[in-house]
């Protein structure tokens, strides 16, 4: 039996609910899609080293490349039993054609920071990236955890190209480059059916379907996948009517920068 619902936790459960519908309203940053194909974009958030060295190389087996967000303070670091990136997987990435984004510098949760807080975060992330691997300033960011302010949104939304969270759904129509919907691949084999379906949707719908993960392990952790789940939808997503893009070259083709 669930817990009783105090007036504490309801009020809490619905200022929530209210932020979320207030986030996903306010400040957006629109783009209209409307494409003669669809677009498929597989992304990687805190950049384990599995999600380029086994998960890249799938996507790489595909002719395809992912977005690796990466918080740069993560370097060299385990989390949930994972390695995480090193500064030579910064270089490799992007030798390989892969996308490296922004997830802050201290992946911390962009609800609790002010604006000259998370400014310095996406300055000193980019300053690192840049330092260690060359190229260009990020265009592509993830918020830490999902979690979106009006003022994080603000802010991404003036600074990259794209901004991603982890709300489901295929994004269509009238998007919010903002508050980009993301769908997440964890677990084993068992659990893509609804990647697939998706896929099958979006080839239908000709809109912007974005996946995220973190590992790709044979026993991942709660929010990894494993190679044979990783495999099945790229392989479905490349076999598709879709054109499976980075980030930053789905949105120069969606939104007309590229053609």
């Amino acid at each position: 039996m669930a817990p009783a619902l105090t007036p504490r936790s309801f009020a809490r459960r619905l200022g929530r609910k209210l932020q979320r519908t207030a986030v996903a309203h306010l400040r957006r940053k629109p783009l209209r899609i409307n494409s003669a194909r669809g677009v498929i974009s597989f992304t990687f958030d805190d950049f384990p080293r599995s999600a380029l060295s086994v998960g890249g190389a799938i996507l790489e087996r595909h002719e395809a490349r992912g977005t690796y967000y990466g918080a740069l303070s993560l370097l060299g670091g385990e989390e949930h039993g994972q390695a995480l990136m090193i500064e030579e997987d910064l270089t490799a990435l992007r030798d390989r054609g892969h996308e490296l984004g922004c997830h802050t510098y201290s992946h911390v949760n962009c609800r609790s920071l002010g604006e000259a807080e998370l400014n310095r975060e996406f300055t000193q992330n980019n300053r690192q990236a840049k330092k260690i691997a060359g190229g260009e300033d990020f265009v592509s960011f993830s918020y830490p955890f999902g979690e979106i302010s009006l003022l994080a949104k603000s802010l991404a939304a003036g600074r990259f190209a794209t901004a991603r969270g982890i709300l489901p759904g295929i994004n269509e129509g009238n998007s919010d480059l903002a508050a980009l919907l993301g769908n997440s691949l964890y677990g084993g084999l068992e659990n893509a059916e609804h990647s697939l379906k998706l896929i099958e949707e979006n080839e239908r719908k000709r809109g912007w379907l974005i996946f995220y993960t973190h590992d790709v392990v044979d026993t991942p952790s709660p929010y990894g996948c494993t190679p044979e789940h990783f495999a099945a939808v790229v392989q479905a997503a490349a076999a598709s009517n879709c054109d499976v893009l980075t980030m930053e070259k789905a949105y120069k083709v969606l939104s007309g920068e590229s053609t």
